[in-house]
């Protein structure tokens, strides 16, 4: 088998999200204001690019989003890791 056919669930969902191309422009376009910065800071801690697509697959970029365990905004951060690393939690 192949790796693809390995990731059963990571495989549908990339085909899910190819068999929606408005979806990805919606995305793209709520990604525009974040990624220049995000970009740029991961540049200069010399960390992974990939990491830059992390808010897509954890929130599609959508900034008030709430998971099931609570988890918020972009990055999906759970209160208690979000304050380890220092974030300003907006009222």
């Amino acid at each position: 088998a192949t790796l693809i056919q390995r990731r059963g669930s990571w495989y549908a969902r990339v085909k899910w999200y190819l068999k929606q191309p408005n979806y990805l422009i919606k995305v793209n376009k709520r990604a525009a204001p974040y990624l220049y910065h995000i970009v740029t800071r991961i540049e200069q801690q010399k960390l992974p690019m990939e990491l830059a697509l992390l808010p897509f697959v954890e929130s599609d970029f959508r900034p008030t989003i709430r998971s099931s365990e609570q988890a918020v905004g972009v990055w999906q951060l759970v209160g208690a890791t979000a304050y380890h690393f220092g974030s300003i939690i907006a009222a």
